[in-house]
């Protein structure tokens, strides 16, 4: 399937079975055949598909996975193969999603570390209590999110109705 069948020690295979066995290509276009009357590689014969001789050797032109539902349809596994598809494409998201979740976790984590670090003022915190503090951030910040209002009453402010971190009052702007 999907070969060019030219790297060895794969392209050689399709001589390692019996001659009773049938041999099926699925590909984009015919590979593995007798080059110019010669033996194929390394001795074999390779496939033989245009041979007058030929009782074993198929070939489906056509991507992998249009020729393995062709083959799983005639095999009447056509739905089995459908649905185990769309679970592992499920499966693969569903990882992915995780990981992703994991790598957005990580550089919040490192943005936190980061943030505690600033506001030390130069002070040195040792590892393993920068860690605690990183923490405590990151599930503070994570029950904020859950809260849905960020944590704080609704408004984002700290309703105490000045809108800075001095205690001063401001006015509107007219």
């Amino acid at each position: 399937m999907g070969t060019s069948l030219a790297v060895q020690p794969f392209a050689s295979l399709v001589d390692h079975v019996s001659e009773t066995t049938p041999r099926l290509l699925i590909n984009r276009e015919k590979c593995g055949q007798r080059a110019g009357g010669h033996l194929f590689m390394f001795g074999g014969g390779g496939l033989r598909f245009d041979d007058p001789k030929n009782y074993r050797d198929v070939a489906w032109l056509g991507s992998c996975d249009d020729g393995c539902l062709a083959l799983a349809e005639l095999l009447g596994w056509k739905d089995e193969l459908v649905e185990l598809v769309k679970n592992e494409h499920k499966r693969i998201d569903e990882m992915s999603a995780a990981e992703n979740k994991h790598e957005e976790g990580k550089e919040e984590l490192s943005q936190v570390k980061d943030d505690v670090e600033t506001r030390d003022d130069g002070s040195r915190v040792s590892d393993e209590k920068l860690s605690e503090q990183c923490v405590e951030t990151a599930v503070s910040s994570e029950e904020k999110k859950v809260d849905g209002d960020g944590g704080d009453g609704g408004d984002g402010g700290d309703d105490d109705g000045d809108d800075s971190d001095d205690g001063s009052k401001s006015e509107p702007v007219t």
